[in-house]
């Protein structure tokens, strides 16, 4: 699902409003690892840029009310 669906949207999304990224330090990613991934929120982007740029899988954590969203919740 995170390959095949989630990778592709957000790269799609990003392209769409004409956002750039460059990813630095990715050599320093060990994929087999266990971590957590945490970002600021400082951009609406965040999560797009995690999904299109972070090559290991990966879970959200997201508080219970933000499920009730239409689309959000069900993705």
């Amino acid at each position: 699902m995170h390959a095949y669906c989630a990778v592709p949207w957000s790269k799609s999304i990003l392209w769409v409003c004409g956002i750039k990224i460059r990813v630095l330090g990715l050599e320093n990613l060990e994929p087999e690892t266990p971590r957590i991934y945490m970002v600021n929120h400082q951009s609406y982007f965040d999560i797009f840029t995690l999904l299109a740029n972070l090559p290991v899988q990966f879970k959200f954590v997201l508080k219970q009310e933000l499920m009730r969203v239409p689309f959000l919740g069900p993705a």
